[in-house]
């Protein structure tokens, strides 16, 4: 379930006919990695629909998750395995509710814990950019605009701060939509996300479960442009990830694309785990 929600970054639709779309391709590094990154983000964005690829190489992808806009489902598949699941929003509120009792459990198991073992665990999931679960809501990012300028991957980027309750959480180089040779209307697909993350958040957080974000369409809308180079940092501020977008190209995008391989097996989405399981 944890990797289901994390993949919600995935969107996909089928469409009739053959239209071009955008395709970018990133690498995601973290710290212990140096320069070398721990794999490849491919993202393919259609007239409505976004396919995120990720593997170790562009030659080779493990996983793919993709969102049907018009039918707000969301497609999650493994390459190594041969399979694919589809889940939809009514099972997403019901896994949601599911996921609250489990949360409440897993609340009452830490308050139970003593303080230096509270601590230790909560540095371990800060270290991994988590944090332990409560019911009180995360604060929403603040996305502020700074004088910093700079080329990255060829593109004139200009720096964006996220900042939670005054605290750095997060970089972002944006290039104007001009400089990428892409339109933001190009980038539509990721209004119906924002529009199928949005009630996914009203659902998990009505079950007592709050999910920290930053939206990237409220960024695309703000900072007038594409995210280039995206740092996340931890709440001592330490880098914990970055993920630098390589190539943004146009190209046209046959339905198949935004499909589970025909070969492939379709499985269930397993129940959410309790805790001590």
């Amino acid at each position: 379930m944890f990797k289901l929600l994390a993949n919600i970054s995935a969107i996909l639709i089928t469409t009739t006919t053959l239209r071009a779309g955008v395709v970018m391709v990133s690498e995601v590094r973290v710290p212990s990695s140096g320069t070398r990154p721990v794999s490849i983000a491919t993202t393919l964005v259609g007239q409505r629909n976004i396919r995120f690829d990720s593997g170790p190489s562009t030659n080779r992808t493990s996983t793919s998750a993709i969102f049907h806009c018009d039918r707000s489902s969301i497609i999650n598949i493994d390459h190594e395995r041969h399979t694919w699941s589809e889940v939809d929003m009514a099972t997403l509120n019901q896994m949601a509710t599911q996921l609250g009792q489990a949360m409440k459990e897993m609340q009452e198991q830490i308050r139970q814990m003593p303080p230096e073992q509270r601590e230790m665990l909560q540095q371990m999931m800060a270290d991994s950019g988590a944090r332990l679960p409560d019911s009180s809501p995360p604060p929403k990012p603040q996305i502020i605009r700074t004088d910093r300028h700079k080329t990255i991957s060829g593109y004139p980027c200009t720096l964006y701060e996220l900042h939670e309750n005054g605290r750095l959480t997060g970089e972002v180089w944006v290039a104007p939509w001009k400089a990428t040779g892409i339109r933001r209307s190009d980038m539509a697909a990721f209004d119906a996300m924002k529009t199928f993350y949005r009630q996914l958040h009203e659902s998990v957080e009505k079950a007592g479960v709050f999910i920290p974000s930053w939206d990237t369409a409220e960024v695309f809308d703000q900072a007038g442009g594409l995210p280039v180079l995206v740092r996340e940092f931890d709440p001592n501020g330490k880098l914990l990830r970055e993920t630098l977008t390589r190539s943004i190209i146009t190209r046209d995008l046959p339905p198949e694309t935004f499909q589970p391989p025909p070969q492939y097996t379709r499985t269930e989405i397993p129940a959410v785990p309790t805790p001590g399981q």
